[in-house]
């Protein structure tokens, strides 16, 4: 069984994606991609470029994993014949019907963007199986897409459905519990150290955490702070302001690219947050639990998919100023959080990529038994 693992728009979080399935798919996987940029021009043109690149390889794929930003029916229309009876899996890590736009996207303000996730609707299609990333993704997905369809101005009754939900599955993207295994250390801190480990950009939403740190920080309470993920040229001005703000509390501020030493930041943190507009799995934060982090999160999105059974009001905050009470709470209680630990990092062990992979696995043996009996 070959497999294939087509990835148009390599950010980091796909990479790892990526790399963990080669790792742990127990069939010789090639893997082909482009870098993370001018996402519009890779969901028209990354098809036709992947698919010639496929061409040179003089490889036949039994099974292809695609990612979802690219014209995927494209992309299986122009390898056909090579490919012709091979299995197509579509993973949605995104989806442009849900993923929150820039105020910087000038499309989009002139309502050019309805295209993209049409690609979307047309990708998921044309695969034999549809995959999300988690049930969240799963749900909003299928409940933006019906009443984006019935926009277009005729004949939107023929375009379905039913039939791509009928072939959707949730499989998490998984995290790397044995490398974060590797760089374990134990460490209690007072003051708590508290973790920002997301990408410096404006769907991460860093206004609402730095206002609520300046608010711990008037109310006189000490705490140290870890600012970890990955920062671009148009990245928030409040990152550089944070920096003087808290030059005092700052122990670690800036992309480490050692992933034994982000992990290990990730280990001797003991509170980690997030105020994301936009998040369809989260592996940061994961990664985070899973190294004892007590997860401070909105109540929204896929984050409470991931808070273990009665935690929910320890660790969803519903608005600022609920965000603001939690957080003292949790530094006031060091002990108490710290007692709850051993429940979070146990459900986010479920998540190891291991595991993951082999749901996957379980999927290409299901679908190539389809291809063998013509029931695809």
């Amino acid at each position: 069984m070959n497999v294939l693992i087509v990835e148009p728009y390599l950010t980091k979080s796909h990479e790892y994606w990526m790399n963990g399935l080669k790792e742990h798919l127990p069939y010789p996987v090639v893997c082909l991609d482009l870098p993370a940029r001018f996402w519009k021009w890779r969901m028209h043109g990354a098809a036709i470029t992947l698919a010639n690149r496929l061409r040179e390889k003089n490889w036949i794929p039994d099974c292809m994993i695609l990612s979802d930003m690219m014209d995927v029916a494209l992309f299986l229309a122009l390898t056909r014949d090579i490919a012709k009876n091979c299995s197509s899996l579509l993973y949605f890590h995104e989806s442009q019907l849900t993923y929150p736009i820039s105020d910087y996207d000038l499309d989009s303000q002139r309502q050019f963007d309805n295209h993209y996730p049409f690609i979307n609707y047309t990708s998921a299609l044309s695969v034999d199986q549809v995959i999300f990333n988690s049930r969240f993704h799963h749900q909003v997905f299928f409940e933006k897409l019906e009443p984006f369809l019935r926009d277009f101005p005729d004949y939107n009754k023929d375009l379905p459905v039913k039939n791509i939900r009928q072939k959707s599955r949730v499989v998490y993207p998984g995290i790397d519990v044995s490398s974060l295994d590797r760089a374990h250390c134990s460490e209690k801190n007072s003051p708590p150290i508290i973790l920002w480990n997301h990408r410096w950009e404006y769907d991460k939403n860093p206004e609402v955490f730095f206002e609520m740190l300046s608010r711990l920080k008037q109310q006189g309470l000490k705490f140290r702070l870890c600012i970890l993920g990955q920062s671009f040229s148009s990245s928030p001005a409040v990152f550089n302001e944070a920096k003087e703000k808290f030059s005092d509390e700052i122990i670690q501020f800036g992309y480490e690219e050692d992933d034994q030493l982000y992990y290990r930041w990730l280990w001797r943190s003991d509170i980690v947050v997030s105020t994301a507009e936009q998040e369809f799995f989260g592996i940061s934060i994961l990664e985070a639990m899973y190294c004892r982090c007590f997860p401070l999160l909105p109540n929204r999105l896929v984050y409470p998919e991931h808070i273990p059974s009665g935690l929910s009001k320890l660790c969803l905050y519903e608005n600022a100023e609920d965000f603001f009470n939690k957080a003292i709470w949790t530094m006031k209680h060091l002990e108490d959080m710290r007692s709850h630990l051993d429940n979070i990092q146990q459900r986010t062990s479920q998540y190891d990529i291991a595991n993951c992979a082999a749901m996957m696995s379980d999927l290409i043996e299901e679908l190539a038994s389809k291809k063998e009996k013509g029931t695809t």
